[in-house]
């Protein structure tokens, strides 16, 4: 019987003296500071909640869990998720991950929105120049990870999703182990989290589940390609450049 790892993290002490030495920048305008934990820069609630959560969480076969950077479709995907298990995952014997990604200039034209939702005047804006400096610092594990064990991690594009979205919708289907029965059941789901319907429910116009973002910034317009109605061609040539040098060889294109 193979003996038994400790935890990587003991207590709150631990954690305190683990973050003391991490490496930390100003991010977001210098509106927030990021902390660099095991390859990954984050808020340091987030770091001190992932150091818990990696020493304490314990997956069971029926879990399933949603990865994503910030304004890359996560919110659509959680209601589709939802919808398509409305009770258990069936024949699942493993716990599952969907990751959702975006191309990265509308990613960062979203993110600049949303963190720009509470200005009152335009030059109270965040300068978009200084939010592409920011954003090229970045990896994508999750796409590696997806191809050498497909059947535990599905690597979706927000792009596909709005393109095809009966084809993508029917793919996460399939990976959760709820393929639809039949047409019907699928466009259920499909007009149930279209993003005009969600965009427009109560709770996501009005309230607020963070203290620094009404509900209603989390839905903006969801289109593909409107990079180009706000970033100068130096801007995407500097991101199409750090793009294709961080995805070199790995076959991931976007």
């Amino acid at each position: 019987m193979s003996e038994k790892k400790p935890s990587p993290i003991v207590n709150n002490e631990e954690i305190e003296r683990i973050i003391e030495q991490l490496p930390k920048i100003d991010y977001f305008w210098n509106k927030i500071q990021l902390y660099q934990w095991e390859g990954f820069w984050s808020t340091l609630t987030t770091v001190k909640a992932a150091m818990v959560f990696k020493a304490t969480f314990k997956s069971k076969p029926n879990d399933v869990l949603l990865a994503s950077f910030m304004k890359t479709g996560s919110t659509w995907l959680k209601a589709i998720c939802v919808s398509i298990m409305q009770d258990s995952i069936k024949n699942s014997d493993n716990c599952k991950i969907i990751y959702i990604t975006r191309n990265p200039k509308d990613t960062i034209i979203s993110m600049w929105h949303f963190f720009n939702y509470d200005c009152k005047r335009l030059e109270d804006l965040s300068p978009l120049e200084e939010v592409v400096e920011y954003f090229c610092k970045g990896v994508h594990p999750y796409w590696e990870e997806s191809k050498k064990m497909p059947q535990k991690i599905l690597f979706l594009k927000y792009e596909d999703l709005k393109i095809d979205h009966k084809k993508e919708v029917a793919k996460i289907a399939l990976f959760l182990g709820k393929p639809f029965g039949n047409e019907e059941d699928l466009e259920i789901v499909l007009n149930k989290c279209s993003l005009e319907r969600l965009k427009n429910l109560e709770v996501n116009k009005s309230g607020s589940i963070l203290s620094y973002a009404h509900n209603n910034a989390f839905f903006r317009k969801g289109f593909v390609g409107d990079w180009k109605n706000h970033m100068a061609p130096e801007m995407e040539e500097q991101l199409d450049k750090i793009t294709e040098l961080k995805l070199q060889g790995s076959g991931l294109e976007l």
